[in-house]
């Protein structure tokens, strides 16, 4: 989807404006955004997606919203969803690491206000172009770290028939329940190939 959004933003950019957006009756805006909701809810409580880039897609063809509206309409709504995430997870016990998270946040305002301060000076057309190759590069950055991550799962064998598997991203498999939130997942069987 993400290749996708990027694709149509470089090839055909949203050059809606603020007026043609105000001319849409606000019931029917209020239907539009209730149906939307549901649809990107039920997907994202379905796959497990964060809706952030559905949210762009609805938010730019079916609303109308101008691009730079309609991202940081995206982003202030991820918001409170990544909050209630974190608070969740905090909650059940998990804990990041600090000097990372510090890190992150600082770098994400250095950088949220620059990209700000060129995204209010650029043309529509620019922007549209700008945020689809971003999109479409973040996608192949994806694939292309997702797969040396695939191949480094290291397994070490604890007992006759059960096998640790240690990994740096979560993988999928039958757990028998005694990980106990160590990051390290005991599996019952796992296939493997030598």
């Amino acid at each position: 989807m993400t290749f996708l959004l990027g694709i149509k933003f470089i090839v055909r950019p949203v050059m809606t404006t603020k007026e043609t957006m105000q001319g849409v009756s606000p019931q029917k805006r209020a239907i539009q955004s209730v149906i939307s909701g549901i649809c990107i809810g039920f997907i994202c409580g379905f796959i497990g997606a964060g809706g952030g880039m559905m949210m762009l897609l609805i938010l730019t063809t079916v609303l109308g919203y101008e691009l730079k509206m309609a991202v940081g309409t995206s982003v202030f709504i991820m918001a409170f969803t990544a909050f209630t995430g974190a608070v969740s997870h905090f909650a059940i016990g998990g804990q990041p690491d600090w000097m990372v998270f510090i890190l992150c946040v600082i770098f994400t305002l250095i950088w949220a206000r620059i990209a700000a301060v060129f995204a209010n000076k650029a043309t529509p057309k620019t922007l549209n172009r700008v945020t689809g190759v971003v999109l479409v590069i973040h996608l192949m950055g994806l694939i292309f770290s997702s797969v040396p991550s695939m191949a480094l799962i290291l397994l070490v064998k604890v007992q006759s028939r059960v096998f640790t598997a240690k990994c740096s991203e979560p993988q999928v498999g039958t757990s028998n329940g005694m990980d106990e939130g160590s990051g390290v997942t005991k599996f019952l069987s796992l296939r493997t190939e030598t």
